[in-house]
């Protein structure tokens, strides 16, 4: 049986940074799967930063094509046009552990071998993402930023943080020293043992 690990959190928890540190795992971001807003300005639209705003039924399909061992194309979202294309084909090899990470990866897995939340605080929700969003995303404006992270925090109140109750291991937002820089796959439980939800 393959390992899929889904990892769950606000943006700027440190969820791709996460799944990075496991070594030899295929990575699955939910990013790459939103849904096109080729013409308006997804980022204010009131469904952003909600489920309905990525294409559920497709990452859904893919990682449970990817765990019966089957190629799938996943798709690339660029954030400056809203647009979406077709990206790279991922497989994965055998022993090879999958990893779906995102704001609601535990929506896309809904039969997880280890279900990780990261908790982040609004302050540090917004000291991570205000570098990545103004110039790798293209909203230079500070106030329209302002405005984008106080929405988002406010759908992440009703859609997300529920979902806290549901993972397995619940990480806090320092958790990068707590980690080492690359885990085993085979020693990935043991990392996260002392994190159970309920034991801190």
């Amino acid at each position: 049986m393959r390992v899929c690990i889904a990892v769950a959190g606000a943006s700027g928890a440190g969820k791709s940074s996460f799944a990075e540190r496991i070594r030899g795992a295929a990575v699955l971001s939910m990013d790459s799967y939103f849904l096109e807003r080729s013409c308006v300005d997804y980022f204010m639209r009131d469904d952003w930063d909600t489920p309905a705003a990525y294409d559920m039924p497709l990452i859904s399909a893919h990682v449970e094509a990817l765990l019966r061992g089957e190629r799938v194309a996943v798709p690339r979202f660029d954030f400056r046009s809203g647009c979406r294309s077709q990206g790279s084909a991922l497989s994965l090899v055998q022993g090879q552990s999958l990893v779906v990470e995102g704001l609601y990866a535990f929506d896309a897995v809904l039969a997880a071998t280890h279900r990780i939340f990261i908790d982040v605080g609004y302050r540090e929700m917004v000291a991570r993402c205000f570098p990545r969003d103004q110039y790798e995303r293209n909203r230079p404006f500070v106030d329209q930023l302002a405005a984008m992270y106080r929405r988002s925090w406010e759908k992440y109140t009703v859609h997300l943080f529920p979902q806290r109750m549901n993972a397995d291991y619940v990480l806090p937002a320092t958790w990068m020293s707590y980690f080492p820089a690359v885990i085993e796959q085979s020693r990935l439980a043991s990392v996260l043992a002392p994190w159970r939800r309920g034991q801190r």
